[in-house]
């Protein structure tokens, strides 16, 4: 019992700890960024408009499903709903 413990004990430790870290380039910045150079590179932007023709950007970083993952969403100042009223 004691040996299948400690087989189940090295294969854990083996197979945690031979998990690389993802080599995807968006994951790993390729020199030392400024703070507009991070969000270019690590921020996508995309443009939303709801059903009563309010327009929004949608800032999202990250994966989704994971806990890396965050958004933001802004109302645009040049939103045409808004304008004509």
């Amino acid at each position: 019992m004691k040996r299948i413990l400690f087989v189940l004990f090295v294969c854990t430790l083996f197979i945690t700890g031979c998990r690389e870290e993802s080599n995807d380039p968006k994951d790993k910045p390729p020199y030392e960024m400024s703070p507009q150079e991070f969000f270019d590179y690590r921020i996508k932007k995309s443009e939303i408009v709801d059903s009563r023709g309010h327009m929004y950007y949608l800032y999202e970083s990250g994966h989704r499903m994971y806990n890396d993952y965050a958004f933001s969403i802004e109302h645009r100042k040049d939103c045409k709903a808004c304008l004509d009223n």
